[in-house]
This record gives C-alpha cells, structure tokens and sequence, in this order.
C-alpha cells in the first residue's frame, strides 16, 4: 500500500497504538496522530459507518474497507486496486484539523468495484466533530465540542456530548444519551429515544415515535407518524403528533405545557404548581386534577392557565 496516497501532513509522534478490532475485523489502515494537537475533526465517506470515540489520551485513526457485496469476498491487493481506479482517499492532519474522507470518483462504477469504507476515530474530548455519510451509521460519544451529523441512509447512536449538537438522518433511528446545550435531533424515518437531555433541545421524525425521560429545559418534539410518550419532564414542553395517542408525565412546569395530536388522545400528568400556561387538544384529553386553573375543559381540549400562567397562544 502507498503511503502517499493522498496522505499529507500527518502529525506522527512515535506514539506506540494497537489497532482495535471492530466486530472481529483488523482495520485496513491506521495512522497515530497526538490527540492534543487535533482541534476539530472532518470525517466523511460515501458508503460506510463513522464511530468517534472522544476522551483518549493517544490519538488513533482506522480504517476499515470490505466490499459491499458478501458473496464476492476480496483480497487486500484487490482491495487496493479498487481504491486506486474509483474512491478518492484523503488522510491528512493540518492546522489542527483532521481530515479523513473516501468518495467514490466521477467514474462508472458497479457492485464489484462498490466498497464499504468506515472509520473509527479515538480523539480527545476537546474536539468539534463534522461526520457525514451516505450509507452507514453514526456513532460518537463523550465529545465536549459541537457536534454535527449527516447521514442517509442510517442510524445515529450519541452519548455523553456538550455544547452544540445538530444531527440528522434520512433513514434511521436517533438514540441519544446524556446530552447538554443546544440539541437539535432529525429523522426522515425512525424513531427517536432519548433520555437524560439538557438545554434547549428540539427533536423531530417524520416517520416514528418518540420516547424520552429525564429531559430539563426547553422541549420542543413533534412526529408525523407515530405516538409520543415522555416520562420525568421539567421545563417548557411543546409535542406535537399526526398520527398517534400523547402521554406526558411532568416532574416539574416552567412557563407552558402545549400538547397537540390529529389522531390519538392525550395523558398529561402533571405535579402541582403555581403557574404555567397549558394548552391540550386531541381526540381525547385526560389530565390530573388541576388547582386554581382559569380557562376550559373539554373531553378534546384543556386550554388555560395555572395561578398567573399567561395563555397559550
């Protein structure tokens, strides 16, 4: 394999790394590179999966290439062939950036010359992330910098991340786990399920439902085809369904609860509290006994304000 394939300035230090295995698989490339140097990192590839795992101390990148067709199984040499006519293979540290990307060329190509190209990046957690893919999953966890997601065509899995945090996926689930600062979470086709989120998050599908607990600050979800059910809330609370029933469990109210569905009922639990504003309407609409409320219910809608509450516009 030539080193020189498109591999520019790398920041090598003599660290010592092994190479991890991924499912039983030896990586088909890695490069060391000092993760306290490597401020910011921009992965991207055209058919396969990018994991980042943040918090290392040694800096290691690797990359994994399989053929996409399972009962053509290649050699390393063929392997290589195929990289060298069709993909575009870019591994280079400069500036305090690392870049790892593997795009298909401007040129006809076909199932046998189609590979599944994926990386798996150990950083420090001091890092802004850009991955995108085409083709595969996104995975990244324990990364203190802003964080933004691209893929088409698979899930995404994110845990233990701050600041700005922007993620989307055309074909898969969103899965996220212990997330603070400003959240934004899209789906085409999948579920989203999340737990533990602070901030001011706003969480969307298309196409399934939505499952969270233990969410503080400002929640704004909204699904098209599927049911929302939402445990251990505190803060302001904006759901919205299309297609399915609400249920809402509240530990605690901020300024508003606004629930709405075009096909399902509504289960609001909520403590009692001085002040908050609610608005709920769906097919029908049940709610915990209210105190010092001053507005209407009906068996389809609740709309009015607690103590000093403003209403819901």
């Amino acid at each position: 394999m030539k080193r020189s394939l498109l591999l520019t300035v790398l920041l090598c230090l003599g660290i010592v790394v092994i190479a991890q295995k991924r499912n039983g698989e030896s990586p088909y490339r890695t490069e060391s590179f000092s993760s306290n140097a490597i401020k910011n990192l921009k992965v991207e590839t055209s058919g396969g999966a990018i994991q980042v795992k943040g918090g290392q101390s040694n800096g290691l990148l690797e990359m994994y290439v399989t053929s996409n067709n399972w009962s053509d199984r290649k050699s390393q040499p063929e392997i290589q062939q195929i990289l060298n006519e069709y993909y575009d293979v870019d591994i280079r540290s400069q500036g305090g950036t690392l870049t790892a990307t593997a795009k298909r060329k401007n040129i006809k190509w076909s199932n046998k010359t189609s590979l599944n190209i994926s990386f798996i990046i150990y950083s420090s957690s001091q890092v802004d992330a850009d991955v995108r893919t085409s083709g595969g999953n996104l995975n990244l966890q324990d990364i203190a910098g802003t964080v933004t997601g691209r893929t088409s065509g698979g899930s995404i899995t994110v845990k233990n991340l701050s600041k700005n945090i922007d993620l989307t996926t055309s074909g898969g689930q969103i899965t996220a786990e212990d997330l603070d600062g400003i959240v934004k979470l899209n789906t085409s086709g999948g579920s989203l399920s999340l737990s533990n989120l602070s901030g001011s998050i706003s969480a969307r599908t298309s196409g399934g439902s939505v499952s969270a607990k233990n969410i503080n600050g400002d929640f704004n979800t909204e699904t098209s085809g599927g049911s929302i059910h939402l445990k251990e809330i505190d803060g302001n609370l904006n759901a919205r369904t299309s297609g399915g029933q609400i249920t809402a469990d509240l530990k605690a109210t901020h300024d508003f609860v606004k629930l709405r569905t075009s096909g399902g009922s509504i289960r609001l639990k909520m403590p009692e509290t001085k002040n908050a504003q609610l608005d709920l309407k769906g097919d029908k609409v049940h709610i915990s006994e209210l105190h010092n409320f001053n507005g209407t219910v009906k068996k389809d809608r609740v709309k009015g304000s607690l103590g000093n509450g403003t209403l819901v516009g």
